[in-house]
Protein backbone atom coordinates (compact mmCIF):
# COMPACT_ATOMS: atom_id res chain seq x y z
CA UNK A 1 0.00 0.00 0.00
CA UNK A 2 2.93 2.36 0.60
CA UNK A 3 3.77 2.26 -3.08
CA UNK A 4 0.32 3.50 -4.02
CA UNK A 5 0.46 6.35 -1.52
CA UNK A 6 3.86 7.52 -2.73
CA UNK A 7 2.88 7.39 -6.35
CA UNK A 8 -0.38 9.28 -5.98
CA UNK A 9 0.50 11.70 -3.25
CA UNK A 10 -1.24 15.10 -3.28
CA UNK A 11 2.01 16.83 -4.22
CA UNK A 12 2.31 14.86 -7.45
CA UNK A 13 -1.18 15.43 -8.77
CA UNK A 14 -1.66 17.36 -11.95
CA UNK A 15 -2.25 21.03 -11.30
CA UNK A 16 -2.97 23.03 -14.44
CA UNK A 17 -1.09 26.28 -14.81
CA UNK A 18 -3.18 29.44 -14.84
CA UNK A 19 -3.83 30.56 -18.38
CA UNK A 20 -2.86 33.96 -19.63
CA UNK A 21 -4.43 35.53 -22.69
CA UNK A 22 -2.95 38.35 -24.72
CA UNK A 23 -5.27 40.66 -26.59
CA UNK A 24 -3.80 42.49 -29.55
CA UNK A 25 -5.45 45.43 -31.23
CA UNK A 26 -5.05 45.80 -34.96
CA UNK A 27 -4.38 49.26 -36.32
CA UNK A 28 -6.66 50.68 -38.94
CA UNK A 29 -5.25 50.71 -42.50
CA UNK A 30 -5.04 54.51 -42.49
CA UNK A 31 -2.72 54.61 -39.47
CA UNK A 32 -0.54 51.71 -40.57
CA UNK A 33 3.07 52.79 -40.35
CA UNK A 34 5.59 51.99 -43.05
CA UNK A 35 7.64 49.00 -41.96
CA UNK A 36 11.40 49.22 -42.22
CA UNK A 37 12.99 46.36 -44.10
CA UNK A 38 16.42 45.75 -42.52
CA UNK A 39 18.97 43.17 -43.66
CA UNK A 40 21.52 42.39 -40.96
CA UNK A 41 24.92 41.50 -42.41
CA UNK A 42 25.67 38.60 -40.07
CA UNK A 43 25.54 34.81 -40.32
CA UNK A 44 22.12 33.17 -39.93
CA UNK A 45 20.25 36.48 -40.10
CA UNK A 46 16.52 36.39 -40.74
CA UNK A 47 15.77 37.10 -44.39
CA UNK A 48 13.57 40.21 -44.67
CA UNK A 49 10.65 40.50 -47.08
CA UNK A 50 10.46 43.67 -49.17
CA UNK A 51 6.83 44.11 -50.27
CA UNK A 52 6.02 46.21 -53.32
CA UNK A 53 2.31 45.33 -53.05
CA UNK A 54 0.25 46.27 -56.13
CA UNK A 55 1.90 48.24 -58.94
CA UNK A 56 0.24 49.20 -62.22
CA UNK A 57 2.00 48.04 -65.39
CA UNK A 58 4.19 50.83 -66.74
CA UNK A 59 4.37 52.71 -63.43
CA UNK A 60 7.09 52.22 -60.84
CA UNK A 61 7.37 51.87 -57.08
CA UNK A 62 10.47 52.45 -54.98
CA UNK A 63 11.16 50.75 -51.65
CA UNK A 64 14.14 51.19 -49.35
CA UNK A 65 16.18 48.29 -48.04
CA UNK A 66 18.43 49.08 -45.08
CA UNK A 67 21.72 47.19 -44.76
CA UNK A 68 22.82 47.02 -41.09
CA UNK A 69 26.41 46.18 -40.20
CA UNK A 70 26.58 44.76 -36.63
CA UNK A 71 30.35 44.16 -36.89
CA UNK A 72 33.06 46.55 -35.74
CA UNK A 73 34.72 46.49 -39.16
CA UNK A 74 33.66 48.11 -42.42
CA UNK A 75 32.01 45.60 -44.74
CA UNK A 76 31.86 45.64 -48.50
CA UNK A 77 28.63 44.19 -49.85
CA UNK A 78 28.12 43.01 -53.42
CA UNK A 79 25.03 41.62 -55.12
CA UNK A 80 25.35 38.01 -56.29
CA UNK A 81 21.84 37.56 -57.71
CA UNK A 82 19.39 40.31 -58.66
CA UNK A 83 16.24 40.06 -60.87
CA UNK A 84 17.05 42.80 -63.41
CA UNK A 85 15.06 40.89 -66.08
CA UNK A 86 11.83 41.22 -64.02
CA UNK A 87 12.01 45.03 -64.04
CA UNK A 88 13.82 45.59 -60.73
CA UNK A 89 16.48 48.29 -60.63
CA UNK A 90 19.12 49.21 -58.06
CA UNK A 91 21.54 52.12 -58.10
CA UNK A 92 24.75 50.16 -57.36
CA UNK A 93 25.85 46.55 -57.21
CA UNK A 94 28.53 47.17 -54.55
CA UNK A 95 28.12 49.01 -51.25
CA UNK A 96 30.36 49.96 -48.36
CA UNK A 97 28.67 49.76 -44.95
CA UNK A 98 30.46 51.53 -42.05
CA UNK A 99 30.93 49.64 -38.76
CA UNK A 100 27.91 49.51 -36.43
CA UNK A 101 25.82 51.60 -38.85
CA UNK A 102 23.28 51.08 -41.59
CA UNK A 103 22.76 52.47 -45.07
CA UNK A 104 19.63 52.71 -47.17
CA UNK A 105 19.48 51.26 -50.67
CA UNK A 106 16.60 52.22 -52.95
CA UNK A 107 15.12 49.48 -55.12
CA UNK A 108 12.68 50.35 -57.89
CA UNK A 109 10.27 47.99 -59.60
CA UNK A 110 8.80 48.89 -62.99
CA UNK A 111 6.77 45.90 -64.23
CA UNK A 112 6.30 45.52 -67.99
CA UNK A 113 3.53 42.91 -67.83
CA UNK A 114 0.84 41.78 -65.41
CA UNK A 115 2.44 39.20 -63.09
CA UNK A 116 2.77 38.13 -59.50
CA UNK A 117 6.40 38.28 -58.47
CA UNK A 118 8.40 36.52 -55.74
CA UNK A 119 12.14 36.91 -56.16
CA UNK A 120 15.17 36.09 -54.04
CA UNK A 121 18.11 38.50 -53.98
CA UNK A 122 21.50 37.33 -52.72
CA UNK A 123 24.11 39.57 -51.11
CA UNK A 124 27.69 38.62 -50.20
CA UNK A 125 29.80 40.55 -47.69
CA UNK A 126 33.56 40.93 -47.48
CA UNK A 127 33.43 38.80 -44.32
CA UNK A 128 32.18 35.87 -46.42
CA UNK A 129 28.58 36.04 -45.19
CA UNK A 130 25.80 35.43 -47.69
CA UNK A 131 22.43 37.03 -46.97
CA UNK A 132 19.16 36.97 -48.84
CA UNK A 133 16.14 39.22 -49.24
CA UNK A 134 12.75 38.30 -50.68
CA UNK A 135 10.91 40.69 -53.02
CA UNK A 136 7.12 40.38 -53.30
CA UNK A 137 4.84 42.27 -55.62
CA UNK A 138 1.86 42.08 -57.93
CA UNK A 139 1.52 44.05 -61.11
CA UNK A 140 -1.81 44.68 -62.79
CA UNK A 141 -3.00 46.39 -65.93
CA UNK A 142 -5.01 49.52 -65.17
CA UNK A 143 -8.64 49.30 -66.23
CA UNK A 144 -9.55 51.51 -69.15
CA UNK A 145 -12.32 53.97 -68.48
CA UNK A 146 -15.20 53.82 -70.93
CA UNK A 147 -16.82 57.16 -71.71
Amino acid sequence: MDFYKKRHSPNRRFHPKPQCFVIKAQCSPESKEEERCVLELKPFAVAPHLAFDKVAVGSSKTCTLFLHNPAELKQLVCIEKFPFEKGFQISDVEFSVPPLEEIGVEITWTPDKSIGCRETVLFKTSAGVRCQVFFHGTSHTPKKQVL
